[in-house]
């Protein structure tokens, strides 16, 4: 049984304590939970009584554990019993049931779900499938990103457009082929330095790919032919879009994750996605049906 936190606070000034009540109460129900202290084992004494109350030595320990002498301790423990004694007078509150049920999902979560999926074992198929979903995770080749400014050319393209497109792609890689730390922005800057208003050319960021599928062989051949993140491929490519000059921006190596990083790179992942699914095993042994009225839904959009 963990032990118990007391906090007694002494409340002074005109606003006193407590919070405004809601201009429309809950229905009233019973007491949201037993009030009447436990013992925290067999061997838990009973160490005073208040009103015929039992106060257990288990809470003046956790009490001194907290920095109180045995007398400060009891004490507090003694005052904590009255003032749980007088907070019956609240125990249909609707504040105190609403915080009283959320404390005890809470709990339910923390003692049913996050204490006990905690291993794959735990997900039964439900981890082997994520396996699958997530195999780009786990074992990838190196990925690279990219950036490109493209010269477009039309499939009907003449000749002369052609000729043109390459020469100003050219004029561009040129420009930028001694640089190092290059920067998608700065590829845009010195394109449109370079081509001072000639044409018109596409500027864009690619995100990142491996070299075994994706991106079509004419851009991936030189995208992964670039020495370092910052270059340039050193001449302009032709695509099937037209004439491009291509910056390696990131490049991520391959990787290839141990049993135990699977676990720790993908469990967080797994049990968030899991927890929908638990809750409705639990409606299902629970024999609980739940009815959702698709009509009123739409109304919520109306509440402030």
């Amino acid at each position: 049984m963990r032990p118990p936190v007391l906090l007694l606070i002494a409340c002074t000034g005109v606003a006193g304590c407590g919070t405004a009540s809601s201009p429309q109460q809950a229905p009233q129900s019973g007491p949201p939970a037993p009030l009447v202290a436990t013992p925290a084992g067999a061997e838990d004494v009973v160490v005073a009584k208040v009103n015929g109350r039992p106060v257990y030595g288990s809470c003046v320990q956790a009490q001194s554990a907290r920095g109180a002498t045995k007398q400060q301790a009891l004490e507090q423990c003694v005052d904590f019993e009255l003032l749980a004694q007088h907070a019956v007078a609240f125990a249909t509150d609707a504040d105190v049931v609403h915080e009283t049920r959320t404390a005890l999902v809470s709990t339910v979560i923390a003692r049913d779900y996050e204490d006990k999926y905690n291993q794959p074992t735990d997900f039964g198929a439900f981890w082997d499938r994520a396996l699958d979903r997530n195999r780009h995770r786990i074992a990838h080749g190196e990925a690279r990103a990219s950036a490109y400014v493209r010269f477009p050319l039309a499939k009907t393209a003449s000749p002369a457009e052609e000729t043109a497109a390459r020469n100003l792609a050219t004029e561009v890689a040129a420009a930028v082929a001694g640089e190092r730390g290059l920067m998608a922005p700065h590829l845009n800057e010195i394109a449109e330095r370079v081509v001072a208003g000639r044409a018109k050319f596409e500027f864009s960021l690619v995100p990142p790919y491996l070299n075994e599928g994706g991106l079509v062989e004419e851009y991936a051949k030189p995208l992964f032919g670039i020495s370092d993140v910052g270059r340039t491929w050193p001449s302009a490519v032709r695509s099937g879009w037209g004439w491009d000059v291509i910056l390696l921006t990131e490049l991520f190596p391959a990787e290839k994750l141990s049993p135990t990083e699977i676990v720790e790179k993908v469990l967080p992942d797994v049990k968030r996605s899991y927890f929908p699914l638990w809750a409705a095993q639990v409606a299902q042994r629970l024999g609980v049906a739940v009815k959702i009225y698709d009509d009123n839904v739409p109304l919520l959009e109306d509440v402030e």
